[in-house]
């Protein structure tokens, strides 16, 4: 018995509809099992009586030309961020306090890695040519800001980021880095950080995440890495370091001289020194002395609170003849710790120094509103007795002297 041609079509249609179905669905499957998450955290006690408490988040995605646009695991803001900006490489820290190098160490992978200056820092490497990485710079800010609910976009000045050479990448010319030592953190940064999370601070080791014992703390600072490539994974890393007192049983809480010179050119671009020096053996100390002029500001280059002084970014201090790395026992091959393998990495031991207040003369900013005043005062005195001698009239003035003459 033969089939009617319309229902042999509509067993086709069917089938096909089943196919693509299928097919559909298969992609996102393939996607989100290529995509991954990790999440640790590391507990340290420290010598001053203080512990150290370092949540690590790890997100992985394929490189974007082969996931397309859809990402079920890795943040689809830093997807976009990479393709739009073509971002090699990206840190960005927000970091209150100050790292204690001598109590908290200095060389470890630790505070290789997570001690941070106050305030904003951010450093990028772009895969473009030259004449176009200072303007994707700025417009890199400016998303950063939004993002980061932050005032990123202060460093979108020539005056604010610079082009380093020897303090993260050797000869890597297109890196920019730029710091904001005055930036305030707060809860406000760390919302946004927390929504590139998968469950954001709702499951997890995130969910032990308490604010006001963050805030209080010696120390805190949460950053973002990223890593991307064309072949290999994007590769975001969000760490968040933070130093707590915690409470006790009783209740207490407890010579030779390379240079690389960037001259200052007046409201185009910052000065930047970076020196490589060689010290003897058993030398303890040292001190580079440098002379400077200090300069006339314009009135709208002052800051806010400009009688408080001008904060000067944290100085880099790295060692590249020291390895941060560590080596731990060998361990299970389907045992991967990201955090692990981070700190087996071969980096260069750094520190920051503390932030430079620098006291500058300030002009009295009331003077152009006492001048103001004081000469509307005497244009009005002045107009209003020449208003009145032309408006007066004699036979006026005259009946008016009769009137108290009679009076």
């Amino acid at each position: 018995m033969a089939t009617p041609p319309t229902l042999s079509v509509w067993v086709s249609f069917l089938l096909f509809l089943l196919f693509l179905s299928s097919a559909v669905a298969s992609e996102p499957a393939a996607v989100a099992e290529e995509e991954e998450f990790t999440e640790e955290l590391l507990l340290r006690p420290l010598p001053d009586r203080k512990a150290l408490a370092h949540f690590h988040f790890r997100s992985s995605a394929p490189p974007s030309a082969a996931a397309g646009r859809h990402h079920h695991i890795f943040p689809k803001a830093i997807s976009q961020l990479v393709q739009k900006f073509h971002i090699s490489e990206l840190e960005l820290s927000f970091t209150q306090g100050r790292w204690n190098y001598e109590q908290w160490g200095g060389s470890d992978p630790m505070s290789t890695s997570n001690a941070k200056p106050p305030g904003v820092e951010l450093w990028a490497v772009f895969d473009l040519p030259l004449s176009e990485i200072d303007a994707t710079w700025k417009n890199l800010t400016h998303t950063l800001s939004g993002l980061f609910c932050a005032s990123i976009n202060f460093l979108e000045s020539s005056t604010s980021f610079s082009a380093p050479q020897w303090g993260f990448k050797v000869n890597e010319a297109n890196l920019r880095y730029g710091a904001l030592p005055r930036e305030a953190v707060c809860t406000e940064n760390l919302t946004p950080w927390l929504k590139l999370l998968p469950c954001r601070d709702k499951a997890g080791i995130a969910s032990l995440l308490y604010r006001p014992s963050i805030y209080k703390g010696y120390y805190h600072s949460q950053k973002l890495k990223l890593r991307s490539s064309q072949t290999l994974d994007i590769v975001l890393d969000q760490t968040l370091t933070v130093v707590l007192q915690p409470n006790t049983a009783s209740g207490k809480q407890h010579i030779q001289l390379m240079d690389n010179f960037n001259l200052t050119e007046d409201k185009l671009l910052p000065g930047t020194l970076e020196m490589l020096l060689r010290f003897p053996c058993g030398m303890q100390s040292a001190t580079l002395t440098l002379d400077f002029d200090k300069g006339f500001l314009h009135i709208d280059e002052y800051p806010p609170d400009a009688n408080q002084g001008f904060d000067i970014p944290s100085a880099l201090v790295s060692f590249p003849e020291f390895s941060s790395a560590r080596s731990y026992p060998e361990i299970e091959s389907s045992f991967q710790s990201p955090l692990l393998e981070d700190f087996q990495e071969d980096g260069v031991v750094k520190s920051y120094t503390e932030v430079l207040l620098v006291p500058l003369t300030t002009p009295d900013f009331s003077m152009p509103y006492n001048v103001i005043t004081f000469t509307c005062t005497v244009l009005a005195l002045y107009f209003g007795s020449l208003l009145n001698a032309l408006r007066r009239r004699i036979g006026e003035e005259e009946r008016e002297l009769k009137k108290s003459g009679k009076d």
